[in-house]
């Protein structure tokens, strides 16, 4: 899986996207299942996650999709009010 030059906004932006950027600086290989924390444009935790695309133009493509906070057994979470090192205080 190769990281596009573009990524949607609202409207078509040049350069990687933060999950293709994630990725990129994290010198992973892009598999299914591969979860990679990161940060968007408010500097809010998010998640990354790869997974095969369900689309009928490229059934099977590797594609990102927003992954959970939390999954249990994964070693990639963002802090939650329940999860992480950074927990808030219910």
């Amino acid at each position: 899986m190769a990281c596009v030059t573009t990524h949607k906004v609202s409207t078509t932006a040049s350069g990687p996207g933060v999950c293709c950027a994630a990725l990129t600086a994290s010198g992973f290989t892009p598999v299914v299942g591969l979860r990679i924390a990161t940060v968007n444009k408010l500097n809010k935790c998010i998640v990354c996650e790869i997974k095969a695309s369900t689309s009928k133009k490229a059934p099977g493509t590797l594609v990102f999709k927003r992954g959970k906070s939390h999954v249990p057994g994964s070693n990639v979470s963002c802090p939650t009010t329940q999860e992480g090192c950074c927990a808030l205080a219910a």
